[in-house]
């Protein structure tokens, strides 16, 4: 709350997503975009086809992501993400579909360290452009595999409750969010099994583009109208259009 309270009175304006669940009063500014789309909007980002020679896998084979957090900031006191044995399970489970490949950010046992990614983690969301399904206990990622058009699976304990997971998954059907790591493989496997599944989520993607503001636009705009674009973005929020 302190912080909070600092922030409110050293700021001329605070600006988030409108599917920020939080309210900072009147400062508070709400961009119909993701944060994402400032370095993964179609008009700077192209995946790049040569990461899948750097793949170990066969010509048009299909691979999954598994990602794993730290949980290691303080946002994350408390929370749990996914155990070594359910690892294991989701790698026993789920490799006849496709390879498997874990971005940990913690160490991994020694039985579970052939399926590290070893790509240069700049790569990375190549690697999910052309993944068949990623899942995640790390939001981020999760968030940035749904604008790159890739099912995404997050395992996470406030998912549900997190505004960009909900406006994903509600609104445009991009992600699933489970708690229950049975039903997560559930719908793991219930997805790797649908045909044309990229095609569908790109289709997915593109009208979540075709609706979302452009984050850098926007904040080009609103940096060089300083001060007068906090009270045109405060009077009336149709001006955004301008931006799509």
């Amino acid at each position: 709350h302190t912080e909070l309270f600092m922030i409110r009175g050293m700021t001329h304006a605070i600006l988030s997503p409108t599917n920020l669940t939080s309210d900072f009063g009147e400062k508070h500014i709400r961009v119909n975009s993701f944060k994402e789309l400032s370095y993964l909007h179609p008009k700077y980002f192209s995946p790049q086809k040569d990461i899948l020679n750097q793949l170990p896998i066969s010509e048009g084979g299909k691979y999954i992501v598994l990602r794993i957090n730290a949980f290691d900031s303080t946002h994350d006191f408390g929370i749990s993400g996914f155990t070594h044995h359910e690892c294991r399970k989701l790698i026993h489970e789920l490799k006849r579909y496709g390879k498997i490949f874990i971005s940990s950010e913690k160490p991994m046992p020694e039985d579970l360290r052939e399926y590290l990614l070893n790509t240069p983690k700049e790569r990375i969301h190549d690697v999910l452009s052309y993944a068949e399904l990623l899942i995640a206990d790390t939001g981020t990622m999760v968030t940035e595999a749904a604008l790159l058009g890739t099912p995404a699976i997050c395992h996470h304990p406030k998912a549900r409750k997190i505004g960009n997971f909900i406006e994903l998954e509600k609104e445009y059907g991009l992600i699933f969010t489970y708690e229950d790591s049975k039903k997560l493989i559930e719908k793991a496997i219930e997805i790797l099994n649908r045909k044309d599944i990229k095609k569908e989520w790109d289709d997915r993607k593109r009208k979540l583009i075709e609706e979302k503001v452009d984050m850098n636009l926007f904040m080009v705009w609103f940096i060089e109208n300083f001060p007068t674009s906090i009270h045109i973005s405060q009077k009336d929020l149709s001006y955004q259009k301008r931006f799509l």
